[in-house]
């Protein structure tokens, strides 16, 4: 409880210690994010870490849209790697403050690499496209630069793997799941 305590203390300072200029504020038109995010998954590659990198702007009051990939980085206990990059289509809801913003977004991942490496070689012949809403809130360090925190939902059943007629597990990669997200935005 007392690192709780330490680390809600820590956030309350590093708040206020962003000064507030209230007066000049203009909501940015531009929004690029690095985010990191661990998924909470069933499946054999236990924890994945995914990079993340989007692209968006602002085209009116209140809305985003957006481009980004993502890379996931997972081994499961039989030194099988995941070789996955997503390419991301997103849309949704941007609100920004002069010490914080908040983004919404739903979005759609097409998967432009997906194999499994280790003890065989397994890749898709199609694998089907993944959905994802998440939810980043962004405290601003400086005027450009903000720390982000959020989550979000996937709906990621990358299909079967196969390498010649023999299935990974058991013919099913179900990425479906929740995550945390940690990263870094530059806004303009």
């Amino acid at each position: 409880m007392t690192r709780l305590r330490t680390i809600c203390l820590g956030l309350f300072f590093l708040v206020s210690w962003v000064p507030v200029q209230a007066e000049g504020f203009r909501s940015p038109r531009f929004l690029a994010t690095g985010t990191s995010s661990l998924s909470f998954l069933t499946t054999p590659f236990n924890l994945p870490l995914s990079i993340e990198m989007n692209i968006g702007i602002s085209p009116a009051p209140g809305a985003y849209i957006g481009v980004g990939a993502d890379y996931w980085l997972a081994a499961d206990a039989a030194s099988d790697r995941l070789s996955y990059i997503g390419l991301i289509g997103e849309a949704g809801l941007f609100l920004s403050y002069p010490r914080w913003f908040w983004l919404l977004t739903a979005a759609v991942v097409y998967p432009a690499t997906l194999s499994v490496q280790g003890s065989g070689s397994y890749s898709a012949l199609a694998p089907p496209l993944s959905y994802r809403g998440r939810l980043l809130i962004g405290v601003r360090l400086t005027a450009p630069v903000s720390l982000l925190l959020g989550g979000g939902y996937r709906l990621q059943n990358l299909g079967s793997l196969v390498s010649g007629a023999t299935p990974y597990n058991a013919g099913s990669l179900d990425m479906t799941g929740i995550f945390l997200s940690a990263g870094l935005a530059f806004t303009l």
